[in-house]
């Protein structure tokens, strides 16, 4: 992903949640300054590997398949364990089994449950010794009473599991409305594990954007570095060579050729330093040399220079570093050796080893100016 504005870096933190890789760029040093910040500053959801142990027992609890064991390597590009929506139609409901042994399951629990909030109730039995007759008068000697036509009182009927209501009646025992909750605590728990079953054996479309994510780690962003231009490397221009590109190409004249003389890098950088010095983090800490710094007879430090501290003269090293690339531990190694003769180092070119960035002998640094 490429950003050629930056601004506050939202385009490179949305590419490091996603893992994609990214460069961003701005003009600006607060912007890039803010967006470094937030990168490093920023946790990111660790999502299940395919390819680990967690993963693998993702997959089985989110499937209800065992998988085979295998030896995992936590590799990222076997993708991760991904939330899916399932297909369900009639078939795979009438070809699941499954929802059987559930229901026989919860109807071993619920049918004793529905026998007992009837009991407390008074439905489903005879009202003080009644049995169904003709005249619903009360048994007398050995002869029974009998309901009038054979027919029970109505409201007397015990309540089927499609009849009980979702809400318990006002009046009620309490003794009943406990057992009311517990039936539909049961029957929910029911109908919640048989549409787990159906999901689990619908077909399912993987939802790639949403993979789950493992709450016991955080992600921190990867390693990346922050270069910059040379605020010393001018790339010469010709006002003419569009004109003149043109009018070889229209056949009015011979295209001239211009070439630009090479530039040595280390020149240009001394230059630079003799005209700009070495800028501080307070403008008034900003570092002039007295004189443009001269060359030094030797491979690693370029050249040196002469600047005043507190009303003292002190010398520094300049090392200059390759015009594209970074500064490698063996450079730094030898300018170590070497640092021991100047006062400071003044390091110009690609970004050192973090390690290594402040070990420079007894010299102390005074300043690094990065390099692509």
């Amino acid at each position: 992903m490429l950003d050629p504005t930056c601004g506050s870096g939202t385009a490179a933190a949305v590419a490091e949640q996603w893992g994609r890789r990214w460069i961003t760029i701005d003009t600006s040093r607060v912007a890039l300054a803010l967006a470094r910040t937030r990168l490093m500053s920023a946790r990111y959801p660790y999502y299940h590997l395919a390819d680990s142990k967690e993963g693998r027992g993702r997959e089985q609890e989110v499937s209800g398949k065992i998988l085979a064991d295998a030896e995992t390597h936590g590799d990222i590009r076997q993708g991760f364990v991904y939330e899916r929506a399932p297909h369900i139609t009639l078939k795979s409901i009438a070809n699941n089994a499954e929802i059987d042994v559930i229901w026989e399951t919860y109807q071993q629990t619920l049918e004793p449950l529905r026998a007992q909030l009837n009991k407390a109730l008074g439905k489903g039995s005879d009202p003080a010794g009644l049995t169904p007759g003709h005249n619903g008068r009360r048994s007398t000697g050995d002869k029974p009473a009998t309901w009038e036509h054979g027919v029970r009182p109505a409201g007397s009927d015990p309540l089927e599991e499609w009849q009980i209501p979702r809400e318990a009646g006002k009046d009620w025992p309490e003794a009943a409305r406990k057992l009311h909750a517990a039936w539909w605590e049961a029957r929910i728990e029911r109908q919640r594990r048989i549409d787990a079953s159906i999901a689990k054996a619908a077909d399912v479309e993987y939802l790639y954007d949403r993979p789950y994510v493992d709450n016991a780690r955080v992600r921190v962003a990867g390693p990346f570095t922050v270069e910059s231009l040379s605020p010393h490397r001018v790339v010469p221009s010709e006002e003419d060579e569009l004109a003149d590109t043109l009018a070889a190409q229209a056949g009015k004249r011979r295209r001239s050729i211009r070439v630009t003389p090479p530039t040595d890098f280390a020149e240009m950088v001394l230059d630079h330093l003799t005209s700009a010095g070495v800028t501080q983090v307070e403008k008034r800490d900003t570092i002039r040399f007295a004189a443009r710094p001269s060359g030094w007879p030797g491979e690693y430090i370029c050249a040196e220079a002469h600047f005043l501290e507190a009303g003292r003269e002190r010398r520094a090293g300049i090392l200059v570093g390759p015009e594209y690339g970074t500064l490698s531990r063996g450079d730094l190694r030898k300018t170590d050796q070497l640092g021991n003769r100047c006062t400071a180092i003044r390091r110009c070119g690609g970004r050192p080893p973090r390690r290594r960035a402040k070990s420079l002998g007894k010299a102390r640094q005074i300043g690094h100016t990065p390099q692509p």
